[in-house]
C-alpha cells in the first residue's frame, strides 16, 4: 500500500526505517503514530478549519471598513480583502465598525477558536501575518488604537482571549443594539456555516496543502509576523492597561495619546484672544473632548516630569495640554 508523508505529502512504497524509526525518504521527517494521527485529524477537520478561517476573515472587514473611515491611510481602501462581503454600505459613525470588529473578534474567540487545536490558530495566525503585509501596515505608521487591536487579535489566535472576553462580557449590559451592526455580526457568523456543507464535500479527503491558493489572504506571512513584532513592541501603552471596548459608553474622540510629545523645535505660543494657541504657525483650538484618564494619568507620570505643563499629539489635528492638575484638548482650526 502507498504511503504518504504528512509533511511533505510525498507518496513512498514504503517510510525509511533507522534505528527502529521510520523516516520519509524525500524530507527526512520522521514518522510516527501521533504524526499519523494529526494528518488524519487535519484532513477529517479541513472543512472546520476552512469555516473558520472564512469566519476570521468576516472579523477583519469591519476592521478594514474601521481603518478606512478613520482616515489612518489614504490609499487604504486599495489595499483591503474584504471590501463589501458583509458590510454593505458605510454609513454610521467610525465608532459603530469598531464596536463590530470587537464583537465578531469576541464571538470568534469564544465559539470558532476557543478549543481548538493548535494547527488550527496556527494556520489563521499565518493568514492575519499576510494581512498585515499586504495592508502596509507597521510599527512607524500604526496609531496606538489600532497596534492594540491588532495586538488581541494575536492573542486570540494563541488561545489568549480573556481580556477581550472579560472587557466585552462587563460591557454587554451597556449595549445599545443597531440593527444594521446586528447584521454584521450575524453575516460573519452565518456565511461561513452556511457553505458548510458544501466545502465539506469538495474538501474531503484533501490535506491543507491541496486548499487553493486563491481562498487564502494576500501576502507574506514572514514579513507580516515580523512587522507584527514590531507593532507589539511600539506602544506606547500596556497592552493590559488599554481599555478596548467602549460598548454604550461615551468616548475618548481620540483614545490613542502617543505619548511622545511636541518636538522641541517647535514654535508653540498663544494666540492674541489668548484660547487658542499656535503651533508652527496654524491655529488650535479649544475643544470639549474628553480623554481617557487614565491615559493622561501615564502621560503624567512618563512625560510632565520638573515641567508645568506638556503638549501632546493626539492624532492628525488633535493636541491635549497636560499639566499636574488638568488638561485641555485642541483641534487645528481653519483659520
Amino acid at each position: 500500500m502507498v504511503k504518504k508523508c504528512n509533511n511533505c505529502g510525498f507518496q513512498q512504497d514504503e517510510f525509511l526505517n533507522l534505528g527502529g524509526k521510520k523516516y520519509c525518504i524525500s524530507c527526512n521527517s520522521e514518522i510516527n503514530i501521533n504524526s499519523s494521527q494529526i494528518l488524519a485529524q487535519k484532513q477529517k477537520s479541513l472543512h472546520k478549519m476552512k469555516t473558520a478561517l472564512d469566519t476570521f476573515y468576516n472579523t477583519l472587514e469591519p476592521l478594514e471598513e474601521y481603518i478606512e473611515k478613520a482616515g489612518y491611510y489614504s490609499d487604504f481602501q486599495s489595499k483591503r480583502q474584504r471590501y463589501r462581503k458583509t458590510i454593505m454600505d458605510s454609513e454610521g459613525p467610525v465608532e459603530n465598525d469598531e464596536d463590530l470588529f470587537l464583537s465578531n473578534l469576541y464571538i470568534f474567540a469564544q465559539l470558532t477558536v476557543k478549543g481548538k487545536p493548535e494547527f488550527f490558530r496556527e494556520i489563521i495566525r499565518g493568514d492575519f501575518y499576510r494581512w498585515i503585509n499586504y495592508t502596509g501596515i507597521t510599527a512607524d505608521n500604526c496609531p496606538e488604537t489600532l497596534k492594540h487591536f491588532l495586538i488581541e487579535i494575536n492573542n486570540v489566535l494563541n488561545d489568549k482571549s480573556e481580556k477581550i472576553v472579560a472587557e466585552t462580557d462587563g460591557k454587554t449590559v451597556n449595549i445599545e443594539i443597531n440593527p444594521k451592526e446586528m447584521v454584521g455580526i450575524f453575516a460573519g457568523i452565518h456565511n461561513p456555516l452556511s457553505e458548510s456543507g458544501r466545502q465539506k464535500k469538495e474538501l474531503e479527503g484533501k490535506s491543507w496543502n491541496e486548499l487553493p491558493e486563491e481562498d487564502r489572504l494576500k501576502g507574506d506571512a514572514d514579513l507580516g509576523k515580523q512587522a507584527f513584532e514590531e507593532i507589539e513592541r511600539s506602544v506606547s501603552i500596556p497592552h493590559q492597561n488599554f481599555r478596548l471596548c467602549y460598548f454604550g459608553e461615551k468616548r475618548p474622540t481620540q483614545q490613542g495619546i502617543s505619548m511622545e510629545g511636541i518636538e522641541s523645535s517647535s514654535n508653540i505660543q498663544p494666540s492674541k484672544d489668548g484660547n487658542d494657541i499656535i503651533i508652527d504657525n496654524e491655529i488650535y483650538e479649544p475643544t470639549n473632548v474628553q480623554l481617557d484618564q487614565e491615559q493622561v494619568d501615564i502621560a503624567r507620570q512618563q512625560y510632565l516630569g520638573n515641567n508645568a505643563e506638556i503638549y501632546v499629539p493626539l492624532g492628525i489635528g488633535f493636541v491635549a495640554l497636560i499639566s499636574a492638575v488638568s488638561y485641555r484638548v485642541f483641534k487645528r482650526g481653519n483659520k
